[in-house]
Formats: C-alpha cells, sequence, structure tokens
C-alpha cells in the first residue's frame, strides 16, 4: 500500500508555517486589545490636543506677553493735570501687558481719578488696532480719531500714550501708525517719527 506525504498531497507548500504565523499574529493583537482596555486609553472619533497641564503656554513674539519693569502688581498709566501729565498706578489680580496697559489707558481715567482732577487729552473713541515690536522700538497702530484733537491737547494725547508704553522695559521709543498710515507726532522739537520720553521734556511728569 501506497503511503501519502504528511499533511496530504493537496496541501501547499509552506501552508502549515503560514497557519502558525497567522496564529501568532491574531494572539499579538489580542494582547494589545486588552493592554489599551487596561490602560483606559480613550476613544476618540478625531484627534484631540494633550493637555500638558502645568500652565504651559504657547511662546509669542508679540510684545502683549512684556511685562511691566516694577515688580508690583499694578499697571501704570500717565494721564494729565494741568497740561501737564501725572503718573497713575493701578492695582491689577494678575501680571500686566502692554495690550493691556494701553487699552485701559484709551478708556481713561477712573471716577476716583477723576475726582483727584486727572483727565486724558485721547479722544475716547481712539482704539487700539495692533502692536508691534522690533527691538526696542514699538508700533502702535490707532484708529483714525485720535485725530480730532489738535494743538498741546493732540501733543499730550501722544505723550500719554509714549510714557505708558515705555513703563515697560522693553520698550525705550515708540512709532505711530494711523488708520494704516505711519506718521509724524508732535513733540517739543515738532513732528518726529520715532519718540521717546525725552520727546516731551516740557510736558512730563
Amino acid at each position: 500500500m501506497r503511503t501519502a506525504p504528511l499533511g496530504g498531497t493537496g496541501a501547499r507548500p509552506g501552508g502549515g508555517a503560514s497557519a502558525g504565523a497567522r496564529l501568532v499574529v491574531g494572539l499579538v493583537l489580542v494582547v494589545v486589545v486588552v493592554l489599551a482596555t487596561a490602560c483606559g486609553l480613550p476613544r476618540d472619533s478625531q484627534p484631540r490636543p494633550i493637555d500638558l497641564g502645568g500652565g504651559v503656554t504657547r511662546p509669542s513674539s508679540t510684545p502683549s506677553t512684556a511685562r511691566a519693569g516694577n515688580a508690583a502688581r499694578v499697571v501704570t498709566l500717565y494721564f494729565v493735570e494741568r497740561n501737564r501729565l501725572r503718573r497713575v498706578e493701578r492695582p491689577v489680580a494678575s501680571e500686566v501687558t502692554l495690550d493691556q496697559s494701553l487699552v485701559a489707558l484709551l478708556a481713561g481715567p477712573t471716577r476716583d481719578e477723576q475726582q483727584r482732577n486727572l483727565s486724558s487729552a485721547i479722544p475716547l473713541d481712539t482704539r487700539l488696532q495692533g502692536l508691534r515690536l522690533n527691538g526696542v522700538v514699538l508700533t502702535v497702530r490707532l484708529s483714525r480719531q485720535i485725530n480730532q484733537i489738535e494743538g498741546v491737547g493732540q501733543k499730550l494725547a501722544f505723550a500719554e500714550i509714549v510714557f505708558t508704553a515705555t513703563a515697560f522695559v522693553n520698550v525705550d521709543r515708540v512709532q505711530f501708525e494711523v488708520a494704516g498710515k505711519l506718521v509724524a507726532v508732535p513733540t517739543d522739537d515738532g513732528n518726529i517719527g520715532t519718540v521717546e520720553r525725552s520727546s516731551y521734556s516740557s510736558i512730563g511728569p
């Protein structure tokens, strides 16, 4: 009697090894699923950001993250009293940013500050439209309402902004864009494109 080879004449070469490999792969997949379930991995239908925790924030190149030179948590603003600048420090709950300071300045003095004879030469509807810091030179973009005032009042208005901005340690000089155009602003020495505190010595605090 003839005997057939083990596995039968109809078996493909290597068929036994292939079946064994499939069995191993299947077992590995089962183990992976079990481990994933045990670890409590969430099943999301779409990607989601990972919460790094610890207050991690993205680094920013904008001046809005600049901090005031003084250690106390105050916002330092400059308003007007009898045609001269006066320094005002308001307590705040968190660290002060440059854009927050300028927005607070444009909003004008509080009622309590007004009772102390402080005012602002900046027209109330003037809006801050952007900031750009290049080295130590800050470009302040303002709405066209800043042009509603002229003469000494306009000089005081720009001086308020310059002194408030340069209260921050990384700002030395300021230039202005009004309605999208760089402008020369009034100073003690006439209209100048880039100004600093010394440009307003005659009306400084």
